[in-house]
């Protein structure tokens, strides 16, 4: 098993914990090839539009904060969305623009994508926890040599 710890293979990472017995853990790079892996698995096909929604979506977010503007500038951005929320309100009761949720292959596909974006996350959080553990056994290392 230690062996997979090795500098070379970087499979486990293993400390002691609270009682003194040794555990081992997935490093990000064993996460990453997993992740890598599933990603390869055949899946029922799904439309993109969730995707370029999300796209447009971050698009919009970017135009809308990206520049400095007055409290009366953004003021007015707001009263111009709330106008149109109550233009929507107005279409839908009187049926010109009937509320239609999700079909099951839209549901489908933003499912898929909020558990690719899981996935990326956990990730994330594994290199940060490895970049920690690093950073500890740097400091037990300094503080075992100095004594």
């Amino acid at each position: 098993m230690r062996d997979w710890e090795s500098r070379d293979k970087r499979y486990l990472r293993g400390e002691n914990n609270a009682s003194g017995r040794y555990e081992y853990s997935l490093t990000e790079h064993v996460t990453r090839a997993w992740h890598w892996l599933d990603s390869m698995e055949q899946r029922e096909f799904t439309g993109a539009r969730s995707r370029l929604d999300d796209i447009f979506e971050k698009i919009r977010r970017v135009v809308e904060n990206g520049r400095e503007k007055t409290d009366e500038e953004r003021i007015e951005e707001l009263q111009e969305k709330q106008a149109a929320l109550k233009r929507e309100i107005t279409d839908i009761r009187a049926g010109k623009a009937p509320y239609r949720p999700f079909d099951s292959v839209r549901i489908q596909e933003e499912y898929d994508g909020l558990l690719e974006q899981l996935r990326a996350l956990s990730t994330d959080f594994k290199i940060v926890e490895s970049n920690f553990e690093r950073i500890r056994t740097d400091i037990l290392r300094r503080q075992a040599a100095e004594k």
